[in-house]
């Protein structure tokens, strides 16, 4: 009875703790005002009106960017915009600046506008950007710098590209047409006052029925969770009632009847009886020497260990890291965070804002090496020349390289080297 009591108060407290989870997210919901897709890697960008820029991937991995994060000034995103040609993901924040993405650089601002940015477009081949301030008119790509078009009559509320190849810039109290040679034509009116050439819409106000319905949609979780709550008292109960009833006992199985043996064949003829045949001259033979017992070979001390990276090998890394701005970055942020000792892909990934995968392959290219490996070899060549300087004892050359214990980093020290921390300072002295 007290094993049934506990189960029946642990599914209550989980039945309650889901429903109430439900009711917060369905109260806390965001708002979505802009979505574009990579076709790079199929992930989907979601720019939201108060939580940011949302990446999610196509394995479900969800990335957060905004304000916190450093990667956006705002967390309200007023619009995002794909450039096909480079496959570089353009965002508008809430205070009107603009930002590019892709999966080698990270993140960006474009630079060169005058004043915050009001709008932002793409034309249908996704080839340039078209972005308005209160007061101009500018197109821009990822590799050229804002060009200024012209100036505006009114401050944009919304721009969007026609079919034709035009551009409606949309205001307050007016309309501006731009086509492709840049000829304007304004189209002025108060949108907030009756037209009288326009035809008049009716919107349906809420009737007093439709509070109740929200009422009963808020309470149609609890029903459910109610009568699913019943139903597991009464499985468990139904249980727990099988267990204490024996079980009727069950008659033995008939024996299935032995079928009779088959009849025994005839015998076989014995064959005639062979003479014996004339025994060999036995030759004496050589006595045999002992076998000795085999011995296992021993295996290297260093199997599955990647080697070592010579002082050599280590400037030809830093070097190569530091031919392109991806390298400098990684190096950067490697050598910022030898203290830490989780620091390591994720890290790296968070702080450029790339995928993990993107990391891999981008330092897989252009050094050759994994990314752990890299940030091993670094912290290893660190803590070497901390150790051969002789200022350090083995407990801080630990703590600076990111270890969280002198033994872990003895451990690690002689796996790398094949030699000890204390065997190498005797060497050294």
């Amino acid at each position: 009875m007290k094993r049934l009591k506990g189960i029946i108060s642990t599914l209550l407290t989980a039945i309650l703790l889901l429903c109430g989870k439900q009711l917060y997210s369905a109260e806390n919901t965001t708002q979505i005002t802009c979505t574009v897709q990579s076709p790079k890697d199929g992930s989907l960008w979601m720019g939201t009106a108060d939580k940011g820029l949302l990446r999610v991937g196509r394995n479900g991995r969800q990335i957060v960017y905004n304000k916190a994060s450093g990667h956006l000034s705002s967390d309200k995103i007023e619009a995002l915009s794909l450039e096909k040609p480079a496959e570089i993901i353009f965002i508008l924040d809430g205070n009107g600046r603009i930002y590019s993405y892709n999966s080698v650089q990270g993140f960006a601002e474009k630079n060169g506008f005058p004043a915050p940015v009001c709008v932002m477009t793409i034309d249908p081949e996704g080839r340039f950007h078209y972005a308005a301030t209160a007061e101009k008119l500018y197109s821009f790509t990822s590799e050229a710098a804002p060009q200024e078009l012209l100036t505006l009559p009114f401050a944009p509320l919304k721009i969007t590209c026609g079919t034709d190849e035009s551009l409606w810039i949309i205001g307050e109290n007016g309309i501006l047409q731009v086509d492709k040679n840049m000829h304007t034509t304004a189209y002025n009116g108060d949108f907030s006052a009756s037209v009288s050439n326009s035809k008049s819409f009716e919107f349906d106000t809420p009737s007093q029925e439709q509070p109740r319905k929200k009422e009963r949609s808020q309470a149609l979780p609890w029903i459910l969770s109610a009568i699913l709550l019943l139903a597991l008292i009464a499985q468990s109960v139904r249980s727990a009632t099988r267990k204490n009833i024996k079980p009727e006992e069950k008659p033995s199985p008939a024996l299935a009847p032995v079928p009779a043996p088959a009849p025994a064949s005839k015998p076989a003829p014995k064959p005639a009886p062979m003479e014996p045949a004339a025994p060999k001259p036995s030759t004496p033979k050589e006595p045999v020497a002992p076998r000795k017992p085999a011995v296992a070979k021993e295996k290297p001390a260093r199997e599955g260990i990647p080697e070592p990276l010579s002082d050599a090998a280590v400037a030809e890394l830093r070097e190569k890291l530091g031919a392109s701005p991806f390298g400098e970055k990684v190096l950067a942020l490697t050598e910022e965070n030898l203290a830490n000792p989780s620091f390591g892909v994720e890290q790296i990934s968070e702080k450029l804002g790339i995928s993990r995968i993107h990391v891999n392959r981008k330092l897989k290219s252009e050094t050759g090496l994994s990314p752990s490996f890299v940030i091993k070899a670094i912290r290893m060549d660190q803590a070497r020349r901390l150790l051969a300087d002789g200022k350090h004892n083995v407990t801080q050359v630990a703590n600076t390289c990111g270890f969280s214990s002198a033994s872990y980093f003895s451990t690690a020290f002689k796996d790398y080297y094949g030699i000890s921390p204390s065997d190498f300072l005797e060497k050294i002295e």
